[in-house]
C-alpha cells in the first residue's frame, strides 16, 4: 500500500504549491472585485456596498451554492490540502476507477470511505447551516449580544474544522488503499503532474 511519504514527491509538492497559489490568487482577486463598488457597474453609487445585492439570501453569510454544498456534504475545497499535494480523494478515485485499474475490493473499500465521508459531511454541514441560521436570525431580530456572537462564531469555526477534517481524512484513507502506481496515475489524470 501507498504511504503518505511516498506520495509526497518533490515534483508533486511543487505542483501542489503552484496550483494552491493560483487558486488562492483567483479567490483573492475575485474577493477584491466583489468588494470594489465600481467593478462591473458603469453607473453605481460610490457609497453603495458590494454586498447590496446579497440581502435577499436565506442565510446572509452563505451563498445558495455554499448552503447546498453543506446540505449535500460536498467537498467545496475543504480537501485541497490533500488533493493538491498528491493525496487522492475517494470521489475522484471512483470516477477514475477504470483508468486506475481499481480492483473490486479497492472499489468497495473506497466506496465505503466515500459513503461514510458524505454521511458525516452532511451531518456536520447541517450543523453549520443551523448555527449560521441562528446567528443570522439573531442579527435580523436585533436580539444578539457580544457573548452570542462569540459563542456562535466559535461553534461555526469548530464545526467547519470538523467538516474539513472529515474530507481530509477520507483522502488519507483512500491513499492507503491505492498502490503507488495508482496514486501516480490519479495525479496525472487529474492534471497535477505531467
Amino acid at each position: 500500500m501507498t504511504t503518505l511519504r511516498s506520495i509526497r514527491s518533490p515534483s508533486v509538492r511543487a505542483l501542489g504549491l503552484v496550483a494552491t497559489g493560483l487558486i488562492l490568487g483567483s479567490v483573492f482577486a475575485a474577493g477584491a472585485r466583489a468588494q470594489d463598488p465600481h467593478s462591473g457597474h458603469a453607473e453605481h453609487d460610490s457609497a453603495a456596498s458590494a454586498y447590496a445585492e446579497l440581502e435577499d439570501r436565506a442565510v446572509k453569510a452563505l451563498s445558495e451554492e455554499e448552503a447546498r454544498g453543506l446540505e449535500r456534504g460536498e467537498g467545496m475545497g475543504f480537501a485541497l490540502s490533500a488533493e493538491l499535494n498528491g493525496v487522492p480523494g475517494p470521489k475522484h478515485a471512483l470516477e477514475l476507477a477504470e483508468e486506475l485499474s481499481l480492483t473490486d475490493p479497492q472499489r468497495r473499500a473506497i466506496g465505503e470511505i466515500e459513503e461514510r465521508m458524505a454521511e458525516e459531511a452532511r451531518a456536520i454541514g447541517a450543523e453549520v447551516l443551523s448555527l449560521e441560521t441562528e446567528l443570522d436570525r439573531r442579527f435580523a431580530h436585533g436580539h444578539v449580544t457580544p457573548d452570542d456572537v462569540e459563542r456562535l462564531s466559535v461553534e461555526i469555526g469548530e464545526a467547519r474544522g470538523r467538516l474539513r477534517a472529515v474530507h481530509l481524512n477520507a483522502h488519507l484513507e483512500t491513499a492507503e488503499i491505492l498502490d503507488e502506481g495508482q496514486v501516480e496515475r490519479y495525479n496525472r489524470l487529474r492534471g497535477y503532474t505531467p
